[in-house]
């Protein structure tokens, strides 16, 4: 849908106050698409537009639970899959490190 994705692409101009103005447009939005031939397609890209707005906003870390809440929208599962491939790095670094090769020795 044409509108979600120009609101996707205006959510990095985002501050706390335009966001809730955002959040109310979306809401009229979902509301109006009751009479959509495909109102569940609208409602998944209202929760994605939704999620990358408090992403922008309030960070990952702090909306980790709102993208595994609804991880059965593709596009977050995509953002969900690279977050933890970019952690995958880390983890071998820290198995192959002195300090928790003992701990894994030791058992």
């Amino acid at each position: 849908n044409w509108r979600y994705d120009l609101l996707k692409c205006g959510i990095c101009l985002c501050d706390k106050m335009s966001a809730s103005k955002l959040e109310k447009l979306l809401d009229t939005l979902l509301k109006a698409s009751q009479e959509d031939p495909y109102p569940e397609y609208i409602k998944k890209e209202d929760l994605l537009v939704r999620y990358l707005l408090h992403r922008h906003l309030y960070g990952k870390d702090k909306t980790q639970e709102e993208l595994y809440k609804n991880i059965s929208i593709n596009e977050l599962r995509i953002i969900a899959i690279r977050k933890s491939v970019r952690n995958v790095p880390r983890q071998i670094k820290e198995a192959t490190t002195g300090r928790s090769r003992k701990k894994y020795q030791s058992l």
